[in-house]
């Protein structure tokens, strides 16, 4: 990111990823063999604050993650990306998010998602 202010400003979740590749999308109760386990910078709000920088904007994001580890490693990455965080709080006592997407060979994407938005 250039100094300066952004040229976006997204207001919105920022969250881990947990994106799981699998062969099968289990029945319910069911388990399946996860291939690859990829946990990334995710939450609607990061991923429209990435796609602004991918479009050569400078963006920033505004939300809540919280006080744990996966807070501070989200913001690690966003801020490795480029994204200015400074309008992101942390949380004290709170969960970052973690959302969970399962991709399958088949088909384009299964998602499920389990949500913990930094909440107390």
């Amino acid at each position: 990111m250039t100094t300066g202010s952004p040229t976006v400003v997204v207001l919105g979740q920022v969250a881990r990823d947990l994106v799981l590749a699998i062969d099968t999308l289990p029945d319910g109760g069911g388990s399946t063999a996860v291939r690859e386990r990829r946990e990334l910078l995710g939450g609607k709000g990061a991923n429209q604050a990435l796609a602004c920088l991918r479009l050569g904007l400078d963006a920033a994001v505004v939300g809540v993650v919280g006080d744990d580890d996966a807070g501070r490693d989200v913001l690690a990455q966003a801020r490795a990306d480029g994204l200015d965080t400074d309008g992101v709080v942390r949380r004290g006592g709170c969960a970052t998010a973690l959302l969970t997407t399962s991709s399958r060979p088949t088909a384009r994407v299964g998602c499920s998602r389990t949500c913990r938005a930094a909440r107390c």
